[in-house]
């Protein structure tokens, strides 16, 4: 190819209006390559908020059953006065347990 012809085509490319009528001709691809984009990104920002309601959700419910397994040690501790059943280190594994849970969780509106 010779340089004549280089330089030919080069300056095709940045044409103005030979850019204008491609984008003309091929606007239905254009669009759909824009809608394609458009409807990944929000696949993925949509994947992204189900992953964290879902780690909410279940952090949650094992809050929520921890803090009834630690009434349970509570009341064996205080009105049975069961030692076994209602031993200090089985209330402070689920007081730890809750403690970790809790920074997954969004914080209370005021």
């Amino acid at each position: 190819m010779t340089t004549a012809k280089r330089t030919k085509k080069q300056s095709k490319l940045f044409d103005r209006a030979w850019l204008g009528k491609q984008l003309i001709t091929h606007s239905v691809a254009v669009v759909s390559l824009i809608t394609a984009i458009v409807g990944l990104s929000y696949n993925a920002w949509q994947a992204n908020q189900n992953e964290i309601n879902q780690n909410m959700r279940v952090a949650a419910f094992e809050v929520l059953k921890n803090l009834g397994e630690l009434q349970t040690v509570v009341n064996y501790a205080h009105f049975s006065e069961d030692k076994t059943r209602g031993s200090a280190i089985e209330g402070w594994k689920h007081v730890s347990m809750v403690r970790d849970l809790s920074h997954l969780l969004k914080p209370m509106p005021p």
